[in-house]
């Protein structure tokens, strides 16, 4: 099964590259590729009902792509550093030891190809296959089991009144994992699916200001937890100038299902999660 996954993983992308075949026309002088490289943080880590780097922790993230004109065709790579790894100085302490070592087993790397395109100035498609890679996963503890994953995803936006749309992601995780009662977890059966609706609010001189708001129910049998995730609004801003862009969101979530409601000491289980994220990018 796993070989036959990594196939299908490896035909998907494939697929994907060939819809950028056919030749498209450009403006004379316009560059074929474009390089967008980004630099965020966000002050925590939110991924898909839970705070995963821990409570509060936040991280920053660096990334490149490769456009390939107007195919819609995108070759992207980033990698997310956890701040208390970055930030920890006093490695005086076994505490701080331990508490490194943790931090850097969160490491990610993401590589992934990407296509979009538009129809009829009314429906937008997105597909895409990306590796997350874990590589210091077993730095604190040696027999820890590799978080890695390929992730498939689907997106399909309606381009009207409230923007509405849905993302389908499915994960396939690179080792099974034993569960509580001592089977084995299938490392296929995660998918994660979340119903979004964005407006623009203001526009004018490359500045914008909109709102957003999720709903997503996710299937994680890799960590034993099933239900709706998580629900919440955002408010964003964004200024481009020339090929350059700034942006910065405020969230605020909760995490809907038990499941999700992770613990955490001092705070028990955690329902509502407020975050900001800022970030830049420029366009080569």
């Amino acid at each position: 099964m796993k070989k036959f996954m990594v196939t299908a993983f490896t035909g998907f992308a494939a697929f994907l590259l060939s819809l950028s075949a056919a030749p498209t026309a450009h403006a004379a002088g316009e560059s074929f590729l474009k390089v967008p490289v980004s630099l965020s943080y966000s002050s925590t880590y939110w991924w898909r009902g839970v705070e995963l780097n821990g409570k509060d922790i936040g991280v920053a993230w660096g990334s490149a792509g490769l456009e390939l004109g107007d195919t819609g065709l995108t070759l992207s790579a980033a990698a997310g550093l956890s701040e208390d790894y970055m930030l920890q100085t006093d490695d005086s302490t076994d505490d701080y030891k331990t508490n490194k070592k943790s931090q850097k087993a969160l490491t990610e790397y993401d590589y992934g190809i990407s296509y979009a395109a538009e129809f009829a100035d009314l429906v937008s498609l997105g597909l895409g296959v990306m590796y997350v890679h874990y590589a210091y996963y077993d730095e604190a503890d040696s027999t820890a089991i590799d978080p890695s994953f390929w992730e498939g995803s689907f997106s399909l936006g309606i381009k009207t009144v409230l923007n509405p749309t849905v993302n389908f992601y499915y994960d396939y995780y690179v080792e099974e994992r034993t569960g509580s009662d001592g089977t084995k977890t299938p490392v296929n059966e995660d998918y994660y699916v979340k119903f979004s609706v964005s407006q623009d609010v203001y526009s004018a001189d490359g500045f914008t200001f909109g709102i957003g708001a999720w709903a997503a129910y996710y299937n994680n049998a890799y960590l034993e937890a099933d239900g709706w995730s998580d629900a919440g609004i955002s408010l964003r801003t964004s200024k481009e100038a020339g090929n350059a862009r700034f942006s910065g969101t405020a969230y605020y979530a909760r995490s809907l299902s038990s499941d999700f409601q992770k613990e955490y000491t001092g705070v028990g289980k955690l329902k509502n999660h407020l975050w900001a994220e800022f970030g830049v990018g420029y366009t080569f």
